[in-house]
């Protein structure tokens, strides 16, 4: 559907997000929000980042909820990355968490926590129509609102962001306002110029077909992702959070941070954000993938424990466990995940063969990255790996050596670990009874992006296991052990 409004939203605060899409679609100005627009069967989160790229503005639906959503969060980060306008909307009178604080400062929020609230939309309408329709570059005319009597001015830290760092209205596609920190300078505009035109020139000598879409050059290692609205718990320490999805009870993906505890700002990445499987999710068996709704049954600062039982017949158990940070003898980028099966029938149970087993997918992460650092592998002895390059297709020379895709490669054997990671992080599993073999998916991951971009591919990764037969009323389990963390140092030595 072509639109030109996304609306970011908490589902907390569906009922505002969908009067106020009433409101500007009565104007005529084309929204996108969930769950409305979502194609069933559509991945939660490739509609999402496509209805992002594909919107000329965002409307952030600014509330206590939102304001707590790491989701928003990320939404938020990549509109500002793809340089869509972004309009805050706040319903409540709440002060933007340091996540956000950075992208909608003060001077660019459109209060409309006061009633009713449908005046605020019809402004809001008129200033997106005219926005969307004038020939100028036109500045918000919202009202600008002063920090409350109680809460001192904020200054915001100068960073150097890889994307548009405000909220710039623009109504002529070839015209942008960028509000700048510093002063501006003739020789910057020069020095930008050079990098336009050097950039152009690598696009043109190195990408397939000497064809490359703007829109695949990421800037910064993404944020990207979104899955839909969190509906699983959080295990978190000084290094990594874990965040839970109920369906296929594990973890969704996780965020860590390079150099934590060092002087400068740690970074934070998200891995298995964009994905084909949960992690550790158990693929190919129905009643344990990621269709099925766990039970979450327990909860503690440091674990957090799943039930469901399959056709009345198996009941499963997986229990997670995250090492604090203080831990002298653990390693605090380390899942321990512990899975117990109870065969409730008479007769035997048998799992299918072999079991698969997600460790994750892995993206492309930075401006001008064609997926070199991406790889998925297995170690034995001896460490062998699988860049995506080996499932790349290729132009050879000449039409000699020339090959079409492949979908995926599948390795057999005894497998002390397996991964897959990216050019910074790494998903290491390490199972107590090694894995029987890895299978390496080459996935389109932005639907959005052509097929000529590299950056629209990345990797995912299962690995095969063999799991014996359970008699009647017998038990069995299945533990292992998953890393999530910088890759550097770790794939050749785990």
């Amino acid at each position: 559907m072509a639109h030109d409004v996304f609306i970011s939203h908490s589902s907390k605060d569906k009922v505002t997000a969908d009067a106020v899409c009433a409101v500007l679609e009565s104007a005529g100005i084309r929204c996108w929000v969930a769950p409305r627009d979502i194609i069933p069967g559509q991945n939660w989160g490739e509609s999402i980042i496509d209805a992002i790229v594909g919107a000329r503005v965002m409307v952030l639906i600014f509330s206590g909820h939102a304001n707590q959503s790491s989701q928003i969060k990320l939404e938020v980060e990549r509109a500002v990355n793809k340089g869509v306008t972004i309009i805050p909307m706040r319903i409540e009178d709440v002060v933007p968490a340091r996540a956000l604080e950075y992208f909608i400062s003060s001077s660019h929020w459109l209060d409309a926590f006061s009633p009713p609230l449908e005046r605020h939309a019809k402004h809001l309408a008129e200033i997106i129509r005219k926005m969307l329709g004038g020939p100028t570059v036109a500045t918000l005319p919202v009202p600008v609102r002063e920090p409350p009597a109680h809460e001192a001015p904020r200054p915001v830290t100068p960073v150097q962001p890889a994307g548009p760092i405000t909220v710039p209205i623009v109504t002529d596609e070839s015209k942008v306002l960028v509000k700048a920190h510093g002063n501006q300078r003739p020789w910057l505009w020069a020095v930008l110029a050079i990098a336009v035109v050097t950039t152009g020139c690598y696009f043109w000598i190195y990408a397939p077909g000497n064809a490359r879409e703007a829109a695949g050059a990421l800037a910064e290692p993404p944020p990207v992702a979104v899955s839909g609205e969190e509906i699983g718990p959080t295990l978190e320490n000084g290094f990594i959070k874990v965040r839970f999805t109920d369906f296929g009870g594990c973890p969704l993906h996780v965020s860590a941070k390079i150099n934590p505890g060092q002087s400068h700002p740690s970074r934070e990445f998200v891995f298995n954000e964009l994905h084909q499987s949960p992690l550790l999710v158990f693929v190919n068996l129905s009643g344990l993938d990621s269709s099925t709704r766990f039970e979450l049954v327990d909860r503690t600062a440091s674990e957090v424990t799943y039930r469901t039982v399959v056709a009345e017949r198996l009941e499963v158990i997986r229990k997670y466990i995250l090492a604090s940070e203080t831990s002298s003898s653990a390693d605090p980028y380390k899942l321990r995940a512990e899975t117990s099966f109870r065969n409730l029938g008479a007769a035997p149970y048998s799992f299918p063969s072999p079991l698969l087993v997600a460790i994750g997918t892995a993206a492309p992460s930075e401006g001008f990255d064609h997926g070199d650092g991406i790889s998925a592998g297995y170690y034995n002895a001896s460490l062998s790996v699988i860049p995506r390059s080996r499932l790349d297709p290729h132009d050879g020379i000449f039409g000699i050596g020339a090959r079409q895709p492949i979908a995926e490669v599948v390795s057999q054997g005894t497998m002390q670990w397996v991964y897959v990671a990216d050019k910074y992080f790494a998903s290491i599993l390490t199972p107590d009874e090694p894995a029987t073999g890895l299978v390496t998916r080459r996935i389109k991951i932005l639907k959005s992006l052509p097929d000529a971009d590299a950056n629209a591919f990345g990797l995912a990764a299962d690995a095969e296991l063999n799991l014996a037969t359970i008699p009647g009323q017998g038990t069995a389990t299945w533990d292992a052990t998953l890393y999530v963390g910088p890759r550097a140092g770790k794939i050749s030595t785990n």
